[in-house]
Parts: structure tokens; C-alpha cells; sequence
């Protein structure tokens, strides 16, 4: 089913945003995905979404397509432990390695016992045609003042961000020194590499977060809502600490959704929510000229 019309979502000063109304896609077909918590588009394998079950799984996570809702494989994650998996997001490798990475975000408090605040990184696999294992090149550590967390995002130069999770949405947004790859020891996050959300809602929020391939824009999922910040100079601190973000007005609730991602392209979102067989949501960015981006 696809649902017609187009909704203004705000005006800059060179164009307008738009969102076209939701495209339902495929419902996830195998029983393995039952807590979807995060999902993260490949910069590989055209139209494969990652995503991945929080704490209680085991540690590996899934590449899905989105239009059938078909599991194309399951990916181990070797060396590495589930202890609350939150968030994962795609984007280059960095420290001068080729091609693109798979981060994974070990942010959670697992049900209040306390974050392990460790990001795996792997990198992509060049053929996803059956189950596979995949080494972890570089973990990260690091510590702060937050309890709980489930956005983890990637901008294109290489930074991670994470977005803690709490009571009324007025969250911690925190950019990770790049320093923290490969030490023993957690880093500490400076004070002003944070900034304190503008959004008051009434759970336990943001619940996924995600920044556009081109760095411009950036999406943050809370229970209810779908936000929307343009960042043209990627200062995603300054920006998400003194702006309102915009409301997807498009965006159709569904319980427990707790994921939401950019397609490679940056030309829309997918959201997937949490259970067995859910279904895949898109919904696609519109021009300022009323077409379809993409």
C-alpha cells in the first residue's frame, strides 16, 4: 500500500523540504529480527539496511531488504558481546582505511544494570549472499555523565555522535573525540563536545538518530515523533543545542519504533519498529520543485 500526498515540513531560505506521505514496504520475514533497535543503510550493497536485536541477543546483526522484508544474511560479529546494542550507522572506515564501515553501538543500559558505552566497528562485506562472520577492526570506549542511550550516527568525515536517552526528551547530544580508537582506557567526553536537546516529549526519548550521507541534515526518532534539523555547516552541537527541530508531519506513529535511517542516497528515511515481522516504512524526500528526490 502507498499512501499519495506531499506535506510542506518547513522553508529555508533556498528551498523547501518536503516528505512525501508513507510508503509501506515488506514485512520483515524472519522470526530472528524480534527487537529491531537500529538500522543503518549499506554504502555497498544497493538497498540492504542493517539493523540489529538489542540485549538478550546474540552478537550479530542482519542485512534486510526493505522492499520484500526478506533477510538476506545474518552477520556474526566476532569478538564482540551484546550486552545492549542500541544503534548501528554505515559511513567510511577512517585511520586510513579503505572503503566503508558498520559501527555498532553497545550504548544501552540494559534495563537499568548500567552502559558498557563501547562502539564496535567492522567493516562492510563485499558479497552478502549467505550467513558470514565478521572481525571487529577497532573498538571504542568511552565514558559520561548519561545512563542510557540508543542513537549512535556517523557524519562523512568520520565523527561519531551519540544521543543519550531520557525522561521528557531533553537529552545529552555528545560528539566522541576521535582519540578513543584502539585505548584501553574509556574518553572522557569534554563539556563542549555536548549539547542539551530543545524537545521535551512525554517517554523516554530520542530512540534512534541518524545523520544524511551528506552531512547536511539529521533525523532523531523519538516514541511518537520523526525530528528533523538541517545542519548546512555540520555543526550538529551548535545546532541541535540552539534549534527547535522541524516535525515530520508525514510520519505515521507505530508502537515501539525505535529506528530510523537515511537511504544511501540521502533522498528519504526508513523506519522499522521493534517485534516480530514488522514492516519497513519509507518515506521519500521531495525537491523544492514538488518532484521525488532520487
Amino acid at each position: 500500500m502507498i499512501v499519495c500526498g506531499f506535506v510542506l515540513l518547513l522553508t529555508t531560505a533556498n528551498a523547501a523540504v518536503l516528505f512525501q506521505d508513507v510508503h509501506v514496504l515488506g514485512k520483515v520475514s524472519s522470526s530472528k529480527v524480534n527487537e529491531n533497535s537500529g538500522l543503518a543503510a549499506s554504502r555497498v550493497h544497493s538497498g540492504v539496511m542493517y539493523g540489529l536485536n538489542d540485549n538478550g541477543d546474540s552478537s550479530h546483526i542482519f542485512a534486510l531488504d526493505p522492499v520484500t522484508g526478506s533477510l538476506r544474511a545474518t552477520l556474526e560479529i566476532r569478538s564482540a558481546q551484546n550486552y545492549d546494542w542500541e544503534d548501528l550507522c554505515v559511513g567510511t572506515c577512517g585511520q586510513d582505511i579503505q572503503g566503508t564501515c558498520i559501527y555498532i553501538g553497545d550504548i544501552g543500559d540494559h534495563g537499568g544494570d548500567g552502559a558498557k558505552n563501547i562502539i564496535y566497528k567492522v567493516k562492510e562485506p563485499e558479497v552478502i549472499s549467505h550467513d558470514a562472520s565478521l572481525p571487529v577492526l577497532n573498538v571504542y570506549k568511552f565514558t559520561w555523565g548519561e545512563d542510557d542511550a540508543e542513537s549512535l550516527m556517523l557524519d562523512p568525515d568520520g565523527d561519531l555522535y551519540v544521543i543519550s536517552k531520557v525522561h521528557g526528551g531533553r537529552a545529552v547530544f555528545a560528539k566522541l573525540p576521535r582519540a578513543g580508537w584502539g585505548s584501553n582506557y574509556p574518553v572522557t567526553i569534554p563539556l563542549e563536545n555536548t549539547a542539551i536537546l530543545r524537545i521535551h516529549t512525554d517517554h523516554n526519548d530520542p530512540q534512534g538518530a541518524d545523520i544524511s550521507p551528506d552531512g547536511t541534515e539529521l533525523l532523531v526518532k523519538t516514541e511518537d515523533e520523526v525530528l528533523y534539523y538541517p545542519v548546512p555547516n555540520r555543526n550538529y552541537v551548535e545546532v541541535v543545542g540552539h534549534q527547535q527541530p522541524h516535525v515530520v508531519s508525514t510520519y505515521v506513529r507505530r508502537s515501539s519504533g525505535e529506528s530510523v535511517a537515511w537511504n544511501a542516497a540521502g533522498t528519504g528515511f526508513y523506519t522499522l519498529p521493534e517485534g516480530r515481522h514488522q514492516t519497513f516504512h519509507f518515506y521519500p524526500k521531495v525537491s523544492s520543485g514538488g518532484g521525488i528526490v532520487g
